[in-house]
């Protein structure tokens, strides 16, 4: 099972969408960036550098949204996430490969050294 580090609003929208598509077994963890609980011993134990996403694997962790997302398409190929042959799925796919670089950029201009564009992606 896959565990999801996040915070609200941000790029890791992208790889949860990409866990549905792909009916990868995941749970989220919700990380408060505003008590600095990126901080506390648990996040830290999955990525010292304190940042989000992070998807915790069993062969070990991930950061930066499209390692993610290339990281969990292959695993499913059922799911044909980045197949030519599923038009749609494919389209959902690479639109989640967008959704993250935007979302990221805007989160990081809104929201500045506050949880953003250093401690997001």
């Amino acid at each position: 099972m896959f565990r999801l580090y996040y915070i609200s609003g941000i790029c890791a929208l992208a790889t949860h969408i990409v866990l549905e598509e792909a009916g990868a077994p995941y749970e989220t963890v919700l990380v408060d960036f505003h008590s600095q609980a990126q901080r506390s011993p648990e996040p830290l134990a999955v990525n010292p550098k304190g940042r989000v996403p992070v998807l915790a694997t069993e062969s070990g962790t991930l950061t930066k949204t499209p390692a993610l997302l290339f990281f969990v398409a292959p695993l499913f190929p059922n799911a044909e996430l980045a197949s030519s042959q599923n038009r749609s799925r494919s389209h959902r796919f690479r639109s989640s490969t967008v959704i993250c670089s935007m979302v990221h950029v805007a989160h990081g201009i809104a929201c500045g050294a506050q949880g953003g564009a250093d401690n997001a992606a």
